[in-house]
């Protein structure tokens, strides 16, 4: 992939997923949220000024967890957190503004021109971006040198016995095209990130 836009990829559904009103964040957001928590320990100096991008999407109930963690870790003084949000304003949109207020109180919103940040947490964002690539390079510009980005995205082997049945019956793919972690790894680097570090996990979900 490169910064061309996603075919496979309805752009403009995926956006409007992503900004639909909630109170609560999708259950399986939540749940990946916290298994990234377990791979804060691989950092050696936590973030003091951090920024969670579209956290109505990637997890309220995690965002909290998420803040009690860096704040208990050591060398965790001073530690600020910040909303991000894409093309952010000083009034995010009424919706957004009160469903975050109802669950986590008033965080500050991260604003273009702010001091740069420690590290940026998105969680199952990047994958419904049609342009990842200039996703990565707006999160890239958001941090200081040597800050870090924390994210999460679907990978190809997503919905693999779905999409073997939507085969067998000869419907259209059930969703897009997911990206491989070792493409995500390429475009970090692309982008300037050093020294990407990428990781996987299988989440088997049964139903009857």
């Amino acid at each position: 992939m490169s910064d061309e836009t996603n075919p496979s990829l309805d752009a403009v559904a995926a956006k409007r997923s992503m900004a639909l009103p909630r109170q609560a964040s999708p259950w399986l957001n939540e749940e990946i949220a916290q298994r990234m928590h377990s791979r804060l320990q691989w950092m050696t100096k936590p973030p003091k000024r951090w920024a969670h991008w579209s956290p109505t999407w990637g997890g309220l109930r995690s965002h909290e967890a998420l803040k009690d963690l860096l704040a208990k870790a050591p060398g965790s003084t001073s530690l600020q957190t910040l909303i991000a949000q894409p093309h952010a304003t000083a009034e995010p949109r009424s919706w957004l503004k009160a469903a975050w207020q109802t669950i986590s109180g008033a965080d500050p919103i991260w604003q273009d021109g702010d001091a740069p940040l420690d590290m940026v947490w998105a969680n199952m964002a990047l994958h419904l971006q049609a342009q990842p690539m200039a996703l990565l390079q707006q999160w890239l510009a958001m941090l200081r040198v040597n800050g870090m980005v924390m994210f999460s995205a679907l990978g190809p082997d997503t919905l693999r016995e779905l999409r073997h049945v939507y085969a067998q019956m000869g419907w259209p793919q059930p969703t897009h095209l997911f990206t491989d972690m070792h493409d995500w790894g390429d475009m970090l680097v692309q982008c300037g990130f050093a020294e990407p570090v990428m990781d996987m996990e299988t989440l088997t979900i049964t139903y009857s």
